[in-house]
């Protein structure tokens, strides 16, 4: 029972920090327009591809869980790998 406890409050922290991900485009466009010179209609473009981006990683994941069993364990790779990819955008120019 404790396991499972901790697996819901971890995919719980989890899913919040993947939301705030998924948020944190609306805050950083102001700054991409003024700073990269990105256009109205190019940030509208961007803003586009990312429920698109998402669905598909859903399918993916989908997949993928059922093929290994363990939705938690491709929770689990996501999550780092979106930190990592954060982590990287992170140091760049």
């Amino acid at each position: 029972m404790v396991a499972r406890t901790l697996t819901f409050i971890g995919m719980v922290i989890g899913y919040a920090t993947y939301y705030f991900t998924r948020l944190s485009f609306s805050f950083v466009a102001p700054a991409l327009r003024q700073d990269v010179g990105l256009s109205m209609l190019q940030l509208g473009a961007v803003s586009s591809i990312f429920p698109l981006a998402y669905m598909n990683s859903k399918f993916i994941a989908g997949v993928l869980s059922d093929l290994l069993g363990s939705p938690s364990l491709i929770f689990s790779l996501g999550m780092m790998l979106t930190g990592l990819c954060n982590i990287g955008f992170s140091f760049g120019s």
